[in-house]
């Protein structure tokens, strides 16, 4: 059961934030800096 949490962290950490940085791509890249900051 501690596999499944930490592919949990892994797919919450780094493909959600993929997915919102390449839709949102075209906005602005601010918002990546802004996320990137953390």
């Amino acid at each position: 059961m501690k596999y499944h949490s930490i592919y949990a962290i892994i797919f919450i950490e780094f493909y959600i934030p993929l997915i919102f940085i390449t839709s949102s791509r075209f906005k602005s890249k601010s918002l990546m800096v802004f996320y990137f900051s953390f």
